[in-house]
C-alpha cells in the first residue's frame, strides 16, 4: 500500500540525464523529469566528504533541488504531499526503476527535503527501491517453523569484525523465541571471542569462513537461513560482487569473491538479506549495471538492505546494532501477535537512520553528513507474507526449500514458451498442487508416528 509509486525510466540527451516516471497508476501518461549531473547539487552530495563540525549546505541543496524538480508535476506533487499526511508507519515512497534505469538507482532518493526536514528522518517515510521480479522468481509466501534461522558473515579483510560481531549480538537479544545463529569469520581470535564467551546466546555457533565458495554456497543450501547478514568489502564496476576473506586472506591470498547470480540460487529460504558492504547497492550506471542488491531481489530475494556508496566501518556497525535491534523486536512481536503477516522492516531502517544521526551528535548535524542516506532498502513490487503453521503441524524446513525450488522449475519452463496447450494446462496444474503441498504443510499437523 505505498502512499507514492514511481515508475522510472532513463534515457541520456546530451549532458542531461532525463528521468521519464509514471505515478500512481498513471502509466499512459507519463512524465519527465531533467537534470544535469554534472552540474546539479546532487552531484556535489554524491562527491561531498562528510564533516560534522563544518557547517555546509550540500545535503540541504540536494534534498531541496530533487524534491523542486518533482514536485514540478502535479500528480507527484499531490501524491508527496498525501504521504506525509499519512499515518507513520504507512509512509512510503517506492520507486520502481527498469533495468535500463540503472542511473537512477544510485539516485539519493533518501536525501529529499522539505521545510519540516529531511522525509527519511523526520517525518520517517521509508524509502524502498522496488525492482521487477519475473513470475518465475518470485517468492510470494514462506512458512515458518518456529525457529529463527540466521547466517552472519563477518569477513571483511583487513577490519576487526569485534564491533560488528557486538552489534549484531545485540540485535540478536531481542529476538525472544528460538534461534539458530551461524556466524563466519575470517579471524581466528573473533571466532575464540564469540565461541567462549561467558553469556553466549543459546544457538549461536561460530565457524571460519571456508576457503572455497562452493563450500560457502553449501553451508547456505544446508542451513537454510531466513535472513542472510553479510559484512565483507564489495566492488561495484562492470561485475558486481562481495569480497568475502578467510584465513587464507589474512595471509595474502584473494579473499571469495560472489556475485548476485552466484549467490541468490542458495537463498531460496531468504527473507531478508543485509549486505552491510561498499557499494554493495550501486548501479554501474553508465554500462546499465544493476546493484548487488536489486539483482537479489530481481532473482528472488524479497527484500535487500544495502549500502549505497563507501561506507565507514563505524556506520556499517552502528546500522547493524540499530537495524537487527528494532527489526527483530518487531518481528517477535509480529509472530507472537498475527497468524500471518507482510513481513517489512522499513521502519527499523528508518530508526537505523537516526541512529546513525545520533552517532554523529544528532540534529541538525543530519545536514552536515551523508552516512544516514546510504542503507537503501530494495524489494519486489508484492507483499510478502509469513505465515506461522498450525498447533502441532510439523515443518520440514528443507523440503520447504526443495518444494519452492520445483515451483521456480515449473515456472521457468513456461516461460521459455512454445508448449501446446495441454502440456501448459498440465504443467499449470502440477505449480498449483505444489502450491497446495506448501499450504498443507502450514495448516496440518502430523498425524501421531508420522515424519516430516
Amino acid at each position: 500500500m505505498p502512499s507514492t509509486f514511481i515508475r522510472v525510466s532513463t534515457i541520456k540527451l546530451d549532458a542531461q540525464t532525463r528521468l521519464q516516471f509514471n505515478v500512481d497508476g498513471n502509466p499512459s501518461d507519463p512524465e519527465v523529469l531533467e537534470v544535469a549531473p554534472e552540474k546539479h547539487p546532487l552531484d556535489a552530495f554524491m562527491n561531498m566528504v562528510s564533516n560534522p563540525a563544518v557547517p555546509t549546505t550540500v545535503v540541504t541543496d540536494a534534498g531541496d533541488a530533487l524534491v523542486a524538480d518533482l514536485m514540478k508535476h502535479a500528480n507527484l506533487s499531490f501524491s508527496l504531499t498525501s504521504t506525509l499526511n499519512d499515518p507513520p508507519a504507512q509512509r512510503r515512497i517506492h520507486v520502481e526503476i527498469q533495468k535500463r534505469a540503472s542511473a537512477a538507482h544510485n539516485y539519493p532518493w533518501e536525501v529529499l527535503h522539505n521545510a519540516d526536514g529531511f522525509l527519511a528522518t523526520t517525518p520517517g517515510v521509508a524509502f524502498v527501491r522496488v525492482v521487477p521480479v519475473a513470475d518465475n522468481a518470485r517468492k510470494d509466501a514462506a512458512v515458518f517453523g518456529g525457529t529463527l534461522k540466521i547466517l552472519a558473515v563477518i569477513a571483511a579483510a583487513g577490519v576487526d569484525g569485534t564491533k560488528e560481531w557486538e552489534a549484531l549480538d545485540a540485535g540478536l537479544r531481542r529476538w525472544t523465541g528460538p534461534l539458530e545463529c551461524r556466524v563466519l569469520v575470517h579471524s581466528p581470535a573473533l571466532k575464540t571471542l564469540i565461541e567462549d564467551a561467558p553469556n553466549k546466546l543459546v544457538g549461536v555457533q561460530c565457524d571460519m569462513v571456508p576457503l572455497d565458495s562452493l563450500e560457502l554456497t553449501e553451508m547456505l543450501d544446508q542451513f537454510l537461513p531466513h535472513i542472510c547478514h553479510i559484512f565483507c568489502h564489495g566492488q561495484a564496476d562492470k561485475s558486481p560482487r562481495l569480497e568475502i576473506a578467510n584465513n587464507a586472506t589474512n595471509f595474502g591470498n584473494p579473499p571469495l569473491f560472489l556475485s548476485a547470480a552466484e549467490l541468490a540460487p542458495h537463498l531460496k529460504s531468504a527473507w531478508l538479506v543485509t549486505l552491510n558492504a561498499c557499494s554493495s547497492g550501486a548501479a554501474v550506471g553508465d554500462i546499465n549495471v544493476a546493484s548487488i542488491a536489486s539483482e537479489l531481489v530481481e532473482l528472488g530475494v524479497p527484500m535487500v538492505v544495502a549500502m549505497r556508496q563507501v561506507v565507514p566501518v563505524t556506520v556499517a556497525n552502528r546500522f547493524t546494532r540499530s537495524f537487527f535491534s528494532l527489526g527483530l523486536h518487531k518481528l517477535d512481536a509480529d509472530f507472537k501477535q498475527q497468524q500471518s503477516f507482510v513481513f517489512d522492516l522499513n521502519e527499523a531502517v528508518v530508526g537505523a537512520r537516526r541512529a546513525i544521526v545520533g552517532d554523529y551528535g544528532g540534529p541538525p548535524v543530519e545536514d552536515r553528513i551523508k552516512e544516514w542516506t546510504l542503507p537503501i532498502v530494495c524489494s519486489g513490487s508484492k507483499p510478502f507474507e509469513i505465515r506461522m503453521p498450525e498447533p502441532g503441524a510439523v515443518i520440514d524446513d528443507a523440503r520447504l526449500a526443495r518444494t519452492e525450488s520445483e515451483i521456480a522449475v515449473y515456472k521457468n519452463a513456461l516461460e521459455t514458451g512454445g508448449w501446446s496447450d495441454a502440456k501448459r494446462a498440465e504443467i499449470e496444474a502440477r505449480i498449483a498442487e505444489l502450491q497446495n503441498q506448501m499450504e498443507g504443510a502450514a495448516a496440518s499437523p502430523s498425524a501421531p508416528g508420522s515424519q516430516p
